[in-house]
C-alpha cells in the first residue's frame, strides 16, 4: 500500500533539520532527522 504524504514540513534547526509528512488526516506518514553534518544534496 502506498500512502501519499499530503503536507510536508521542514524544521530547520541550528544543528538538526527534522522532515515531517502528514497524510490527509493528519497522521505521520513520513519522519527523518538530518543533521549538517549529512550531505543534504
Amino acid at each position: 500500500m502506498n500512502t501519499i504524504v499530503k503536507v510536508m514540513g521542514l524544521d530547520i534547526a541550528k544543528s538538526v533539520f527534522a522532515e515531517i509528512g502528514l497524510d490527509e488526516k493528519g497522521k505521520i506518514v513520513y519522519k527523518k532527522m538530518l543533521t549538517r553534518d549529512m550531505d543534504l544534496g
